[in-house]
């Protein structure tokens, strides 16, 4: 996959564009992991994409994407763009073409907004994601509280990401992490699953979530370890649920967060009863590391809530 990415760099390259791995692939490039997937970003527009590629969807192009099919392997290639303001909390609501600083401004970390050129084995890193990824410090781009405020669901991202790497998020950021976290209830609960699933499995993501209160925002009466709610399940009986890969247990785990989490919703924002059901936290796919668009139109996390006519952007 990696050869053939670098063969998509090329090409474009060659035709005169700017062109750069990014994102999740670079940052596991230089913690020696492999990548799952490559994400390119570029100069060339999405119409100059496509003449340049035989095999190309334009599910993204309106927004400046193109997945490119080739040697077996799907990218999405990216043109540069900044984001304007997210009225709803969940995506901008328009983007510009624009130059790779500015697009390196609207990615969520800085050990995500480096930009690799496989070519010359170069990087470009405009906002110190090397250093953090070496001092193991989680840090948004730019103000913290804007980055979040682009999209709520930045926040338990940044806590997959610490419990994953055994990570510390930067004082400042989590510092907003804390002051946002009642605006979660603008992400539907399929979204928040598939990230709290995550990041409860690890010790050091549990003791995360408590110091960022969110164990007390998002799961209420669980937060005193007592099984005080309908479900029957403590917060410790929850978690155990929640990892445990049995059918039964997946179900009633299902339940219990659905049931800490309309509450939730209901006290600090709009609860559509309609918008997020079991049947459809049940078809879990774990979490992208790319803060980014996906294939027909969908986050990469997850779909939201049913609404995924527009939901590409991260």
């Amino acid at each position: 996959m990696k050869a053939t990415a670098t063969k998509i760099v090329q090409t474009l390259q060659d035709a005169g564009h700017e062109a750069f791995v990014v994102g999740g692939a670079v940052r596991d490039f230089l913690l020696g992991l492999e990548p799952k997937d490559y994400d390119i970003a570029s100069s060339a527009t999405p119409s100059e994409i496509e003449d340049l590629f035989n095999h190309t969807d334009a599910v993204g192009k309106h927004f400046g994407v193109i997945i490119v099919h080739l040697d077996g392997f799907s990218f999405e290639i990216a043109t540069y763009r900044e984001d304007s303001n997210s009225s709803d909390g969940r995506r901008p609501d328009s983007v510009t073409f624009s130059t790779l600083d500015k697009d390196s401004e609207r990615r969520d970390f800085t050990i995500n907004a480096m930009y690799w050129n496989p070519i010359n084995d170069t990087i470009i890193d405009l906002h110190g994601g090397r250093k953090d990824l070496e001092n193991g410090i989680i840090r948004f781009v730019g103000d913290p509280y804007k980055r979040i405020k682009e999209d709520y669901l930045r926040i338990l991202r940044a806590l997959r990401f610490a419990s994953r790497y055994d990570f510390k998020i930067e004082e400042d950021s989590f510092n907003c992490i804390k002051m946002l976290s009642t605006s979660l209830w603008r992400v539907s609960s399929e979204r928040v699953y598939n990230e709290i699933k995550q990041i409860l499995s690890k010790e050091s993501g549990q003791k995360l979530f408590k110091e960022a209160n969110l164990h007390a925002r998002i799961f209420g009466d669980y937060s005193n370890y007592e099984t005080r709610d309908k479900s029957g399940l403590s917060f410790e009986g929850f978690v155990a649920f929640l990892l445990s890969s049995q059918p039964n247990n997946w179900e009633k785990a299902l339940k219990a967060l659905q049931s800490a989490y309309i509450p939730f919703k209901e006290k600090y924002g709009e609860y559509d009863a309609g918008a997020s059901t079991i049947e459809g936290l049940i078809g879990y796919e774990e979490p992208s590391d790319d803060d980014d668009i996906n294939l027909e139109g969908t986050e990469k996390i997850e779909d939201e809530g049913g609404d995924t006519s527009s939901n590409i952007l991260d």
